[in-house]
């Protein structure tokens, strides 16, 4: 689910062209042409409960009944209004009415013809009729359409259209007739047979690097039942070319193909893929390798599961700015499927979605078709560039599973440098049982195993998801630093340890009671790292913690509002926001949600429409939007947040942060006059300031009039003049002050200022304000004013 941010060089190319990606495994932005995630048209829950009620039925299994909630929604809404006639078709499929579902898409193509993704829901739709011929054509405009204005690709149904684009393909080549084209059924898969041919290329005077893949590789239970096996050797030393013509002699590998000059990784697989039979190959880089025997059975299993799909691997997110990048720009431009990045909306031309190069698997035919790796290739990006074919072109790319993904090692060394002993750890017992022997590290080490999925957050490095097996290894983001996983007892405190190469501990976390282990890298002891549990697992340490919190003398429990504006960040929001819509659920009393969509240039809007339907339809969170700011402006953000806000009690909480366990309880028992902020430890959560509304109405706000819309020292000013007319300010405990590592240009939005500059600015005005006795911001003018429109809704309202 969680991502991780990496930066380096790629060292086999140009030193300019560098890369950093995001993983977004699971909770990721939806993959360009992954499973498609339905577009509603959200209203609020006055005008569009309707549209509500239906994407909750659709979501229950009841699509008979969301599409008679849809059609009078679509019958009332005007004609450009897509997105519901999308729905409406949508859940007519799959209620299995695919006349109607016709119709809805053939009234979305009357108002918009030149739409890819609705000729290729309406090829479905067809398609589910019998009318083969019909839905083939239907699925060539989609593409050619797309090949001709390359721009977001994401159809409802992508299995299904994949299996069209093999039809497509197919008749294209002569394979098959038009008439008396057999049922598309004819086209899956020869269990009976190979489904992959596993490629392996191999390198240099590494030889420990490519001893240890190959034989993780030979070891595969079942590997000629499901998998074919060639191997290309670039100027290899001797004790590599010895091994791999052994398993060539014994029958384990199909063919070497041997170089006496290293032709590089894109040149040898061009070799290779040329002598593949199978309909799908996965290529794996001699410094990833296989850690269970069962993988050749997992990995035949996934491709019949998914099949068609076009590529498949560990998936990442490149940028940000790639095309902005010279090197890259000039790479990718040049290769021949490239089209133009005219039309792609802002995101996709900042960042695509790709599987990391070292191990991925592909359709055979689709890098045949596209020459992929062409003869201008030789390695650095490669793997991005084959995100960008997928964009260019139309495909499926869909992530690994987590189980298959937990069977390898990925890039697992040090990229082509110099030879060493690869540590091998012995096999361990199960984590819980390791730790028998003293109750409070067993009673820790199954709560992990229980969590299992956690966000690691290291200090100005990274954020990636981190799955923790019960075998004590760590699945799921694993690295050289980030191996094992172990807990400790010691003077009566447990301590996680995670474990790299040789058993080296990288990091050491305690367990808080927030639900969060915190602890410091073993390299950088300055440096804060958090172990964060996922979305679906978030819960308090120990597990049997009760709330503490309950209603006052006259049963009255406060309500409490959590605001956060956003722009530009849904990288980090669409990490913080789910975990915190979780741990505050354990308050029982009322809660909200304020979203803030500053003019956000990042996907905001699409992604609150796919993941937060059901705290909108129950009134847990409310999304607004404004149109019209270009700079982040932070005073007005915030204002126009406490004008929207009904609870008594506010929460600013900025999109980086994440509250932890029993934060809304402690925001609930905030006594009157007081203010809470985080400890000056912890400037990452400066911003998040809880107070009552009534107080930061009574000093109007922040101050939107001296600080000019410039970024800084906002929180200092409001938290020194609220202490000025009286309000006591009190600091929340460090244990709740988490936040996920970022620059200052996301900080505030990607602004073009320096937040330096601007916050010594801002701290001069703010001192001489307080000298003046100017304690109530904003006064004689308006202040938090803006145009927005609620939860998707066409009208708009004004904050007053």
């Amino acid at each position: 689910m969680s991502p991780t941010i990496r930066s380096g060089a790629d060292v086999d190319g140009d030193a300019a062209t560098r890369k950093t990606f995001q993983d977004c495994e699971g909770s990721a932005p939806q993959p360009h042409g992954g499973s498609s995630v339905l577009r509603q048209n959200l209203a609020t829950k006055e005008d569009g409960s309707d549209v509500a009620r239906a994407a909750a039925l659709r979501r229950a299994g009841r699509p008979g009944e969301a599409a008679i909630l849809l059609e009078h929604v679509a019958r009332t809404a005007p004609s450009q209004a897509m997105s519901e006639l999308t729905a409406l078709g949508a859940a007519r499929l799959e209620a299995g009415d695919a006349a109607a579902a016709e119709a809805a898409f053939e009234r979305i193509l009357i108002n918009d013809p030149a739409r890819p993704t609705a000729h290729a829901d309406l090829a479905v739709a067809l398609l589910r009729q019998g009318r083969l011929d019909e839905a083939v054509a239907a699925y060539e405009q989609a593409v050619l359409l797309h090949r001709a204005r390359p721009r977001q690709w994401d159809p409802q149904f992508p299995r299904e259209v994949a299996r069209l684009g093999l039809v497509y393909e197919a008749r294209r080549a002569g394979q098959m007739g038009d008439a008396d084209d057999p049922a598309i059924g004819a086209l899956e898969l020869d269990a009976a047979v190979p489904l992959v041919t596993k490629l392996v290329g191999c390198f240099g005077d590494h030889s420990d690097y490519s001893l240890r893949c190959l034989a993780s590789v030979a070891a595969g239970v079942g590997l000629r039942t499901h998998c074919e096996l060639l191997v290309g050797l670039n100027a290899c030393c001797t004790r590599t070319v010895t091994a791999a013509r052994r398993l060539a002699d014994d029958g384990t590998v199909d063919a070497v193909v041997e170089c006496q000059r290293n032709r590089n990784k894109d040149p040898m697989m061009r070799v290779l893929l040329e002598q593949v039979r199978t309909p799908y190959v996965l290529w794996l880089d001699d410094d990833s390798h296989f850690v269970d025997p069962n993988w050749p059975a997992v990995v035949a299993r996934v491709v019949r599961d998914e099949h068609p799909f076009d590529v498949s691997g560990r998936l990442g997110w490149y940028g940000p700015r790639r095309l902005a990048d010279p090197a890259y720009a000039r790479f990718v431009r040049g290769r021949p499927w490239w089209r133009t990045d005219e039309h792609l909306p802002p995101d996709l031309r900042e960042w695509v979605p790709f599987a990391l190069g070292g191990l991925f698997v592909a359709r055979t035919a689709y890098l045949r078709q596209h020459d992929f790796p062409d003869r201008g290739m030789t390695k650095a990006m490669d793997d991005v560039a084959l995100g960008d074919l997928v964009l260019q072109q139309t495909g499926r790319l869909v992530p690994l599973p987590a189980d298959v993904l937990a069977m390898c090692r990925i890039d697992d060394g040090h990229r082509r440098g110099v030879d060493f002993d690869l540590p091998i750890d012995p096999p361990a017992p199960a984590a819980a049982e390791r730790h028998a022997t003293d109750p409070a590290a067993r009673k820790l080490a199954e709560h992990l195993i229980g969590q299992r999925r956690f966000l690691y957050v290291r200090d100005q490095d990274s954020h990636r998801e981190l799955e923790l097996l019960p075998d004590g290894a760590i699945g799921v983001g694993a690295t050289s630093r980030e191996r094992r996983w172990e807990v400790r007892a010691a003077d009566g405190e447990v301590t996680l340890h995670l474990l790299g190469d040789g058993r080296r501990p990288a990091c050491s976390l305690v367990p808080a009671d927030t639900g969060v282990l915190r602890g410091r890298l073993a390299a950088r002891p300055e440096a804060e790292a958090y172990l964060i549990p996922h979305a679906d697992e978030v819960g308090p340490w120990p597990p049997d913690r009760g709330s503490g919190i309950g209603p006052t003398a006259d049963g009255y429990l406060p309500r409490v509002s959590f605001v956060t504006a956003c722009m530009n960040r849904l990288h980090h929001l669409r990490l913080t926001l789910p975990l915190n819509l979780r741990w505050a659920a354990s308050y029982p009393g009322p809660i909200e949600f304020v979203l803030l969509d500053y003019n956000d240039r990042s996907r905001l809007a699409d992604w609150a429409r796919a993941e937060l339907l059901g705290p909108i339809a129950d009134g847990t969170l409310s999304y607004y939007r404004t149109s019209r700011p270009t700079r982040y402006d932070q005073s007005h953000a915030k204002n126009v947040l406490l004008k929207l806000a009904t609870g008594d009690v506010i929460v600013h909480v900025d999109a980086d942060n994440v509250i932890g366990h029993g934060f809304a309880e402690l925001a609930a028992g905030l006594p009157s006059r007081t203010l809470l902020s985080a400890p000056d430890a912890y400037p990452s959560t400066g911003g998040r300031v809880v107070a009552h509304r009534a107080d930061l109405l009574a000093i109007g706000g922040y101050d939107e009039a001296s600080f000019g819309g410039a970024y800084g020292h906002e929180d200092l000013d409001l938290i020194a003049r609220a202490a000025a007319v009286g309000v006591r300010r009190a600091r929340f405990d460090g244990r709740y002050a988490m936040a996920l590592p970022h620059s200052d240009g996301d900080r505030q939005g990607r602004d073009s200022d320096d937040v330096r500059t601007t916050a010594r600015r801002n701290a001069a005005a703010s001192a001489a304000n307080l000298a003046a006795g100017r304690l109530v911001a904003n006064a004689g003018r308006a202040w938090g004013v803006e145009t927005l429109r609620r939860n998707f809704a066409d009208a708009k309202i004004t904050t007053q």
